[in-house]
């Protein structure tokens, strides 16, 4: 699909408040090129980077999930066979083992509290 700037200009995008404005409304759409301001590499080769952000107040561990099954998805049906795609930086993980932690600590001061409590009691 080869779409001019004025097609791409004319694009309807949906706002996450569910406002819709046309791209030429929030930005200006040029046949070009800009000078490469950074380089990314990943064992020797460049690579093209994509951060995603968690919006704020949404659940980073659900987000995450989402992610890799979108990518698997893709995988199967969309990206060229042979393409290698790496997460980095996924905080997920740590995340996870957080959570574990806290509801391991909350259970051992639970039982901790029941135990002292009998020995209160008699």
């Amino acid at each position: 699909m080869n779409l001019n700037p004025k097609e791409i200009e004319n694009i309807i995008v949906t706002s996450a408040s569910g406002a819709k404005l046309f791209i030429k409304d929030f930005a200006t759409v040029v046949d070009g090129f800009k000078e490469q301001e950074s380089y990314s590499s990943s064992k020797g080769k460049n690579v093209i980077t994509l951060n995603v952000v968690k919006r704020s107040g949404e659940n980073l561990i659900d987000a995450a999930d989402k992610i890799e099954k979108v990518i698997e998805e893709m995988k199967k049906d969309e990206f060229p066979k042979g393409l290698d795609i790496t997460i980095s930086g996924d905080q997920s993980d740590k995340t996870k083992s957080s959570l574990t932690d806290l509801i391991n600590t909350i259970i051992i001061g639970f039982i901790l509290v029941t135990v002292v409590l009998m020995f209160l009691w008699e």
